[in-house]
């Protein structure tokens, strides 16, 4: 090893604090986490709560539990060696002593994300002058009373009068960054102590770049679609008090000790990771690294994009100081604070359940694991909206908030659910993600058989899920007709698809010749065909065919869940773009045999604005926030019906 390599071995990375050390640690570490932390056993033990059915009222209370502790001093986290020094980020007195916040000495000096003397005083977050008193998180007689944010009784202000329109006199207002395979969004939320209001605010593509080395993702215009996004949600209705990004899994950045960004990030779907499932598992039994790490084998994961750079000798690998996942980077150029969101990294394939990085699983694949940071909980404020940025852009300084970065964490934490049945979710967009939240890891040899996957959630839960292909296939169907010159809308061909005859064949929606076809028609074609079906080249038939695809998939793949669980599942919560589409929705409550609850269609970002008032403390917790996502938003309810057609088709699926 060279001096300099021997140099960079001993100071890159970042070693913030660990997800499993601070789920350990007193009360007062992780703050904002800690009220997260408390959904999964709370959120059990809730009595007297309703669906939501249609007009987004829950109906019954909530109990409300774990009064506010005093987190009292902080220590241990001191120095944080391993991310080296880097230059443009120095000394930050400025964030001495804070009064009313306590002592942080433990977050003193963190070698290479610049030194943060203290991070001042934080007295147990009792007294926070500015916020009033707040005594176990403040008397809340119904939302009444919270000494320092004013009275805030059920009906005082204007609640939303229509789609988009934010709520008047709204004490709190937050932007979500929610980034998209196909596009991004940055939707504002007016938080009035009851209800959420959101108010899209800026929309654009997100249109990934063939270069020579493949496929990437153009990140600088993804920032630069954010701070508009960021100006527009400031001229929507003033200013903000803090932001955060979400995005797809698994894609990253690697940057040097400088910060800076070693080439455009790469596609999940560039086709170099293909085979690099079989190389690994020659160097690390798959049995073993699922058993580590509960995350299922897929070809886009991280670990396996890592692993084709290092097959092909790229030296970028050898040059990083630090991996970012996309939300991370974006964070990091916002804020000049570099780290790692939890929930996004465990869909890395390299973060243990435990929740600390396999190192040792992680050197036998011959990848260094020096330029991985410790993930932060979701709802920790990573820092200040950067100065030359608020001046740039005209905005006013703002908090930096780490959501559920992983799109789907955030999805799931705003499913309105507030019973104890036991209940399943579908967030339902480009991809399918279907699964259970469960407080426990599955992690037998017969869930990784079946391709399920353990996955971080808010609240210290594990969404136990398998990925199903989505709405993918007809997206790239659309793409494909485009070229042709039929330009038919989703609306038209979902209208259509209803009013069309079953169709009688079975699509296996996750071939593995769906994942990056150039013409997905004639991918379907051929599938159909080598299955013995009849094909159809009517884009209405092969719109319906594939819904009824989906639906069989859900079916088999929640049976399963269940099975691998042991749980028994009497509803399912349908969130994301596809639950507008109500022909899926009733489909697939039919072939589950389930009533279906579809609704809030923008979970993620409904998610992503209940993370941040809940690291603000506007909101307790995750139960908390689960009842005000069922004040937010309509949600339908699909009786199941028409048995006998699924029966039949589950039957010809094998499922």
């Amino acid at each position: 090893m060279s001096l300099v390599m021997a140099h960079r071995a001993t100071t890159r990375g970042c070693d913030a604090p660990d997800p499993g050390e601070a789920t350990r640690l007193s009360p007062g570490r992780w703050r904002s986490a800690d009220r997260l932390a408390s959904a999964a056993p709370r959120a059990k033990r809730v009595s007297g709560a309703r669906h939501v059915r249609g007009d987004g009222h829950g109906a019954g209370p909530a109990t409300r539990v774990g009064a506010g502790l005093s987190t009292g001093h902080r220590h241990g986290y001191g120095h944080r060696r391993g991310c080296g020094h880097r230059p443009g980020y120095g000394h930050r007195p400025g964030y001495g002593h804070r009064a009313g916040y306590g002592h942080r000495p433990r977050y003193g000096r963190r070698l290479g994300c610049g030194h943060r003397p203290g991070y001042g005083h934080r007295h147990g977050y009792g007294h926070r002058r500015g916020y009033g008193h707040r005594r176990g998180y403040g008397h809340r007689h119904g939302y009444g009373h919270r000494p320092g944010y004013g009275h805030r009784r059920r009906g005082a202000a204007a609640r939303q009068t229509g789609r988009g329109d934010p709520v008047a006199g709204a004490t709190s207002r937050y932007a979500a960054v929610d980034l998209g395979a196909e596009s991004g969004r940055v939707l504002a939320g007016a938080f009035d102590g009851e209800r959420m209001a959101l108010q899209e605010v800026h929309r654009f593509a997100n249109t990934p770049v063939r270069t020579v080395d493949g496929l990437h993702w153009d990140v600088l215009h993804l920032y630069a679609e954010t701070l508009a996004g960021l100006r527009a949600a400031r001229a929507a209705g003033g200013p903000l008090q803090s932001m955060g990004i979400d995005s797809w899994a698994a894609d990253h950045a690697l940057l040097d000790d400088g910060g800076r960004v070693l080439g455009e990030p790469h596609h999940y779907r560039d086709a170099r990771t293909d085979g690099m499932i079989a190389e690994a598992a020659r160097r690390v039994a798959p049995e073993v690294q699922f058993a580590r790490t509960g995350k299922a084998q897929l070809p886009f994961d991280t670990v396996y994009q890592l692993l084709a750079m290092r097959l092909r000798a790229d030296r970028r690998l050898d040059l990083a100081a630090r991996l970012l996942m996309i939300p991370d980077l974006l964070h990091y150029w916002l804020s000049g604070e570099g780290t790692t969101e939890y929930t996004n990294a465990t869909t890395t394939g390299m973060l243990g359940i435990d929740g600390a990085w396999a190192t040792d699983l992680i050197e036998q694949l011959g990848l260094p694991a020096g330029i991985l940071c410790n993930p932060v909980p979701p709802g920790t404020r990573l820092g200040t909206l950067r100065a030359a940025v608020c001046d740039e852009q005209g905005v006013d300084p703002m908090a930096v908030v780490a959501p559920g970065t992983h799109d789907t964490a955030s999805a799931v934490f705003a499913v309105p659910h507030t019973t104890r049945e036991p209940w399943a979710y579908i967030s339902s967009g480009t991809w399918s993600l279907l699964g259970l939240e469960l407080p426990d890891a599955v992690t037998s040899e017969a869930a990784r058989r079946a391709g399920f996957t353990n996955e971080g959630g808010l609240g210290r839960t594990f969404r136990f899920l398998t990925n199903i292909a989505g709405l993918w296939l007809l997206q790239e169907c659309r793409r494909a007709w485009l070229r042709t010159g039929n330009n038919t809308g989703y609306e038209q061909l979902t209208a259509a698809a209803a009013a069309a005859r079953p169709t009688g064949v079975v699509i296996d929606v996750d071939d593995p010749a769906f994942l990056h076809p150039t013409d997905m028609p004639a991918a379907l074609a051929a599938h159909l065909a080598r299955t013995g079906q009849p094909t159809n080249t009517d884009p209405v038939w092969l719109a319906r065919a594939i819904f009824e695809g989906l639906a069989l998939r859900y079916r088999g793949a929640l049976e399963q869940a269940e099975a691998l669980a042991g749980v028994r599942v009497e509803v399912v919560h349908v969130v994301g773009g596809g639950s507008r589409n109500a022909l899926l929705c009733q489909m697939t409550a039919d072939a589950c045999g389930r009533p279906v609850l579809a609704g809030p269609a923008e979970a993620t970002a409904l998610g992503n604005l209940l993370a941040q008032a809940v690291g603000r403390g506007e909101l307790r917790d995750a139960a908390e926030a689960r009842l005000v996502a069922g004040r937010s938003a309509p949600v339908t309810a699909y009786a199941p019906q028409d048995r006998a057609y699924w029966d039949e088709m589950a039957g010809r699926a094998g499922s």
